[in-house]
């Protein structure tokens, strides 16, 4: 793949980003959202089995 390429795209969403906060929370609250909760439930279920190592 070419850099001019992907220069390209990622100015396309910088553009995009710079014009609406609401992608900007979905580009970044929701990932960060979702990350925090698979990790408390993968702890959450790590704790509670018996052969879990510490």
């Amino acid at each position: 793949m070419r850099i001019h390429r992907i220069y390209a795209v990622i100015l396309r969403f910088m553009y995009l980003f710079r014009r609406s906060y609401d992608r900007i929370s979905d580009a970044f609250y929701w990932p960060t959202i979702d990350l925090m909760l698979w990790g408390l439930t993968s702890v959450y279920f790590r704790s509670y089995m018996p052969d879990a190592s510490k």
